[in-house]
């Protein structure tokens, strides 16, 4: 974790930032010269000499060329630095705007002079709705794995799925293991439900009333690409797909439980999940996240 700034806002430290690199910090810090705070996946400076950060306001202030993003940095600087974490909810939130366009462009099209009222007056279109939804919820839940940072937790928001035009939501490394994430944002009472006979049981996962059990293979599959991608290397690093659902309604009594391999779970369950002690030393979790930052680029 990036050190303190050196002294408390307004005290004379003159001590000079040397091997200035900018990076993506992947724990909160203060700023070294103004002391503001700054969160995990804000762009910064690090000072090699001092260990220290700089918000890149004061670092133009004070050095107009700070030299750009490198992926050669010192064995001490801040873990997983060099590694876009990527933003939660990115690629829907872009096929929302791209949706919203089309139609606007559409009707504006179809009814030069009284599109604008129309648009006014009328809903946006269904996918943007939908993928607005679904961003707005990847968000939330990126922003409850963001927050447990400082607990040896790194997550990889939005990763793009090799070879394929599917994305995952988040990747969580931790100390007991590696998270992959699909976050549903659906409304219901969210059931765990045994539709089998006498002689045999069928557990099965039920949100509002219908039948979502398929979710779970869907993830599983990410689990499982990303489980190759991490090859021999990490052989020892537990994978586990996981299916977090935003705005359901859980019983008192209802646990996160899992169903065929998968967890399914809600934000702040996860949350409390994720950020479990483990055997997993801090090394591992920083070269998993290289590893699986640089095979699963942000989407």
């Amino acid at each position: 974790m990036p050190a303190e700034p050196p002294g408390h806002p307004g005290s004379d430290d003159s001590r000079p930032q040397t091997a200035h690199t900018s990076i993506r910090l992947r724990y909160p810090g203060h700023c070294r010269s103004c002391n503001e705070p700054l969160p995990a996946g804000t762009t910064a400076t690090w000072d090699q000499a001092t260990k220290t950060i700089t918000c890149l306001r004061c670092a133009t202030a004070t050095d107009p060329s700070p030299s750009g993003a490198t992926t050669d940095l010192a064995d001490d600087a801040p873990a997983g630095a060099d590694i876009d974490l990527g933003r939660a909810g990115r690629s829907a939130e872009q096929i929302a705007v791209r949706a919203k366009a089309r139609h606007e462009a559409d009707i504006r099209g179809r009814f030069p002079r009284i599109g604008g009222a129309i648009l006014a007056v009328t809903k946006d279109p269904t996918a943007t709705r939908t993928y607005g939804k679904g961003a707005s919820g990847e968000r939330l839940v990126g922003s409850r794995l963001d927050a447990v940072a400082d607990q040896g937790v790194v997550a990889l928001h939005d990763r793009r799925k090799p070879r394929s035009r599917g994305n995952i939501d988040h990747i969580a490394v931790t100390p007991t293991g590696v998270y992959v994430i699909d976050t549903k944002r659906y409304s219901g009472r969210l059931e765990r439900r045994d539709v089998g006979g006498w002689f045999r049981r069928d557990i099965r996962l039920y949100i509002g009333g219908r039948d979502r059990t398929p979710l779970a293979a869907a993830v599983a599959d990410q689990a499982a690409a990303v489980r190759c991608a991490l090859g021999t290397e990490f052989d020892g690093l537990p994978v586990r797909p996981a299916l977090c659902f935003v705005d359901i309604d859980a019983s008192l009594l209802l646990k996160p439980f899992e169903l065929d391999g998968v967890l399914v779970t809600w934000p702040r369950a996860l949350q409390k999940t994720v950020s479990r002690t483990g055997p997993i030393a801090a090394e591992t979790i920083e070269a998993a996240v290289h590893h699986l930052g640089r095979h699963f680029p942000p989407a």
